[in-house]
């Protein structure tokens, strides 16, 4: 069960809205059964808010940004509340807590991190790709939702062709565990569309001349390659690359990109797909996603990255 949150604590009326009305410097969002406060970093930037979650001697920090929030903005401290009080979200075991910036421009520029309760405490899982549902919605029928996006800035493909497809997760020993079969269930349908399209094409009579056409027949034929590699699917995986052969002549270098993708990896930081690939940034002159920071803990102990381009506060 969801349980949103309410009765929110204010403290510190030190900021000026849009609308003229004193805004909070503190909100407690959530005291129980963990502590959620969200302090402003508006001297940094209008409209971030840094979030503490703390459980017993554990806590991690990170922020989140809420349009309209400032000076600029219109927000009074009624609404304020509320915008950060949709950010969390307790559906036991787990909180959800959503981590944003001003400007969304990757797949995973905006995630949820996922905590877990339980007999060692509050755990961190990981973070899962968020739009603009309600933390939490990506946790159904006791698996959660991601989006695999190893090949978001790949140099063969427009971006709204890059092979994006759902990864289905386990939570096992408050680490997630991508489930394979449930993946491709997820997007076979996607797949057989594509493959269909795919052999289609080669079919034609005439090969593709024109770049649009090159482009698109790319975008499946990666598309199927990825997606079919990812889930260990060799008959899957030999029909895409039969079909991508007979259309494309750049193929060689379609099946390299490709083998990059690693079966049954979470979904990897931007900064980690731009270290592979350097020549990313003579094409983007930096991470076209904003730098989303790995919740600096209390802890002494590594938290693996499992996010967006997560760097230590």
């Amino acid at each position: 069960m969801i349980r949103t949150l309410t009765g929110l604590a204010l403290a510190g009326w030190v900021l000026v809205s849009g609308c003229g009305s004193p805004l909070p410097n503190t909100i407690e969002i959530l005291s129980d059964p963990v502590s959620v406060v969200a302090t402003s970093t508006f001297e940094e930037q209008i409209g971030m808010y840094q979030l503490r979650v703390a459980h017993g001697d554990r806590d991690w920090t990170l922020r989140s940004f809420v349009p309209g929030a400032g000076r600029s903005g219109g927000l009074d401290a009624a609404a304020l509340a509320i915008a950060l009080q949709q950010r969390v979200v307790w559906q036991a075991p787990y909180l959800f807590v959503r981590e944003s910036h001003e400007e969304r421009r990757g797949w995973r520029s905006t995630v949820d991190h996922v905590f877990k309760l339980g007999s060692a405490g509050l755990q961190r899982v990981g973070t899962v790709a968020a739009d603009t549902a309600t933390p939490g919605s990506q946790l159904r029928d006791g698996r959660f939702r991601d989006v695999y996006d190893r090949l978001e800035f790949t140099f063969l493909t427009s971006r709204p062709q890059a092979p994006r497809f759902t990864l289905v997760m386990l939570e096992r020993d408050s680490r997630f565990e991508v489930d394979p079969e449930a993946t491709w269930r997820e997007g076979e349908s996607d797949f057989r569309e594509r493959l269909r399209e795919l052999e289609h094409l080669a079919q034609r009579a005439e090969p593709l001349t024109a770049e649009r056409d090159q482009r698109h027949a790319r975008g499946l034929a990666l598309f199927c390659l990825a997606f079919s590699r990812y889930c260990e699917r060799d008959t899957e995986f030999a029909a895409a690359e039969a079909g991508a052969r007979k259309v494309l002549e750049d193929f060689e270098s379609l099946l390299a990109e490709a083998q990059t993708v690693r079966p049954r990896e979470l979904a990897p930081s931007s900064e980690e797909v731009f270290r592979a690939n350097p020549a990313l940034l003579n094409l983007f002159g930096e991470s076209p996603a904003p730098r989303t920071s790995e919740p600096a803990s209390s802890e002494a102990r590594p938290i693996a990255p499992t996010g967006i381009g997560l760097t230590p506060l």
